[in-house]
C-alpha cells in the first residue's frame, strides 16, 4: 500500500514539474514574439490633455463611467473602433 502511494506521489510530482516547465516556456515564447508597438511621450499631447483641449477630427470614448472615467480614448476620424464588447462608450 505504501509503495503505491509513493509511486502515485512521484507521478504527481513529475506532472507538476512538467506543467510548471511548460508554463515557463510558454511565457518565454510569448516574450520573444517581437515588437508590436511602442509608447512615446508627446509633450504637446500631454499639455492638450491637462488643459482639457478637444482635438479636431477626433471621436472620444470613455470607459468606467461619465463621472470618473477609468480611461479616455481619442480616435482620429480616419479610424474606426471595433467595440464588440461595448467596453468603450462614445462621448457626444
Amino acid at each position: 500500500m505504501k509503495k503505491q502511494k509513493k509511486i502515485y506521489k512521484k507521478k504527481l510530482d513529475v506532472f507538476f514539474i512538467g506543467l510548471a516547465s511548460f508554463l515557463v516556456l510558454l511565457t518565454l515564447a510569448g516574450c520573444a514574439g517581437g515588437n508590436f508597438g511602442t509608447v512615446v511621450f508627446d509633450r504637446e499631447l500631454d499639455d492638450a490633455f491637462v488643459n482639457y483641449q478637444v482635438l479636431p477630427d477626433h471621436r472620444y470614448y470613455i470607459t468606467g463611467g461619465y463621472g470618473a472615467p477609468s480611461a479616455i480614448l481619442a480616435l482620429h476620424n480616419d479610424y474606426q473602433l471595433e467595440n464588440s464588447s461595448k467596453l468603450w462608450v462614445s462621448v457626444p
